[in-house]
Order: structure tokens, then sequence, then C-alpha cells
């Protein structure tokens, strides 16, 4: 549970905002090389030849053949 102050969270939530607006500049860069092919399907994001799952520490890209 979260116990710093309003401003700690709303500085966390504008972090948040900008990382997932990132996030989604990419997905839409890696769609655009084959547009379709970007697909999310349980806890994995994958698209042509990489797919980005969590390995139960953080998100890694695997290569995929």
């Amino acid at each position: 549970m979260f116990t710093g102050t309003p401003e700690q969270m709303r500085a966390m939530e504008r972090d948040a905002s900008r990382i997932a607006d990132s996030i989604a500049s990419l997905m839409t860069e890696l769609d655009s090389l084959a547009p379709g092919s970007v697909r999310v399907a349980n806890g994995r994001i994958t698209g042509l030849s990489v797919a980005i799952v969590f390995d139960g520490r953080r998100w890694v890209a695997q290569q995929q053949r």
C-alpha cells in the first residue's frame, strides 16, 4: 500500500503516464514493420520474430525463430 504524500502519488502517476506513452509509441512502431503483427495474449506481447515476456522479475525481449 502506498504511504507517501498526495504530491508523491501525483508525481508517480505522471511518470507512469509518460512511460506508458513511450511504450505505446514503441508498440506502434513495432506494428508498423508488419501491420497487424503485434499480438497481446497470455502475458506475452509478440510481433514478427520477437516476444516480450515477464520472467517473474522484469520484462525481457526474446528472439523467436
